[in-house]
């Protein structure tokens, strides 16, 4: 999918419309959008980057090569994110186990977990999509589980005994691989996160995201510093990581920068580069209606509020008082799964308005789900519309004479900086 995106749109005859990405891993294609013809639409971009090579990759791979002649391991295995996190790991994983391949570990020695956390298992297909066909072909495919195969290490979290993935535990050699994206308290994703909560069991899971929701730890964007990061990277160290790959991609999914080596170091590098190249500059002047669309984390409802990293991240209103804002996601895969927050779940409570909304009207436009479903997650006073020219109307007669609009296309990715 290539979509090439202008600041300022401008208007037909007929209508205003835009294009968005839409269905990360389910479609990945633009999806156009129209709006009343008064309307004047502004786009805050991603800069297009080109999708690492193959001899880029193996460049950032010479200190694996290091690693492993000094360790000379017996079996390895590799962590990756899940289908919930964005990044296209086929041709970094290729690479990878070449590497492997060349210190001396045969396939059956060689394993990928899916470090998923609270989320549901994957689908052969699905591991397929995330990992490539020849991965899924030659090695053993791992899901982790929060309620089974487990090990206790002795690490405890003030109090809590920590329990990880046993396959992972067991390993000779650990790598951890993930996609960095700006995250509401972990500063970005990715890193230690990658154990905790991401192969970690159900009672550690519950500990990462109980003190978060009760306003404890963490902060959007920022890394240093960032109580719940230095938590969980303390906890990561004394388990033990033996290499790390942090990885940015660009709006199209593709890996455009990697960092590798220590766990802490390499996560510090990659955070850096993704806040530089995800942060974009809109103008001063608040918006009537703000647009903020889910993609490239929009394969669920649960996902869909990392849409509003745009909003949060700017440190001042993007929106008017009395604007709109306009939450958009595909959720190909409906409302989605998590042990701890779907309906009668572990931390699940009826969802209430949002604070950040007290001086703005929210609507959402999801595909694949009814009011009902959206009401499980999203408080049921937001309007939710399930056909665009509904909601479209609804801008129309609340600006009868136009209105100033403002588009985040991949709104889950971007922050907002200076003018």
């Amino acid at each position: 999918m290539k979509l090439q995106l202008p600041y300022r749109i401008g208007n037909s005859d007929l209508s205003t419309h835009f294009d968005l990405p839409w269905g990360a891993w389910f479609g990945d294609g633009p999806r156009a959008f129209s709006l009343p013809d008064n309307a004047a639409i502004d786009v805050a971009n991603i800069e297009a980057r080109a999708a690492l090579s193959a001899d880029d990759i193996r460049d950032s791979l010479q200190s694996l090569k290091a690693a492993l002649a000094e360790k000379q391991p017996k079996s390895a295995i590799l962590v990756v994110d899940d289908l919930t996190r964005p990044l296209k790991m086929a041709p970094i994983l290729s690479e990878v186990m070449a590497v492997l391949t060349e210190a001396g570990l045969t396939e059956e020695h060689v394993s990928v977990l899916i470090g998923g956390g609270g989320h549901r298992a994957l689908t052969r297909e699905e591991v397929a999509m995330k990992v490539g066909e020849e991965i899924v072909d030659r090695y053993p495919i791992l899901d982790h589980s929060p309620f089974e195969n487990l090990e206790e290490v002795p690490v405890d979290w003030k109090g809590t005994p920590v329990r990880l993935n046993r396959d992972f535990v067991q390993a000779d050699f650990r790598i951890i691989t993930s996609g960095l994206v700006p995250h509401s308290f972990a500063g970005f994703s990715g890193g230690a996160k990658m154990l905790f909560p991401g192969i970690a069991d159900i009672e550690i899971i519950k500990r990462t995201h109980k003190s978060v929701l009760m306003g404890f730890m963490g902060k959007l964007g920022v890394v240093e510093g960032n109580r719940f990061r230095s938590e969980i990277e303390e906890l990561a160290t004394q388990v033990g990581v033996d290499y790390f790959l942090g990885l940015v991609g660009n709006g199209e999914r593709d890996v455009v920068k990697m960092y590798s080596g220590d766990l802490i170091t390499a996560h510090r590098e990659a955070a850096e580069y993704a806040r530089q190249y995800y942060t974009c500059s809109v103008e001063e002047e608040p918006y009537d209606v703000v647009f903020v669309n889910a993609y490239p984390k929009d394969t669920e409802l649960l996902q869909a509020a990392n849409a509003f990293i745009p909003l949060k991240s700017a440190g001042r209103p993007l929106v008017k008082e009395g604007g709109v804002v306009v939450l958009m996601s595909a959720c190909s895969e409906g409302m989605g799964h998590h042990e701890l927050f779907g309906p009668d779940k572990l931390l699940y409570r009826k969802p209430r308005p949002l604070r950040q909304f007290r001086k703005q009207e929210l609507l959402i436009y999801c595909e694949n789900l009814t009011a009902p479903e959206c009401a499980q997650v999203f408080a049921e006073d937001y309007p939710f519309f399930e056909n665009w020219a509904d909601l479209s109307t609804l801008l129309a007669e609340k600006y009868p004479d136009g209105f100033r609009g403002l588009v985040f296309p991949w709104a889950s990715l971007q922050l907002v900086g200076e003018q």
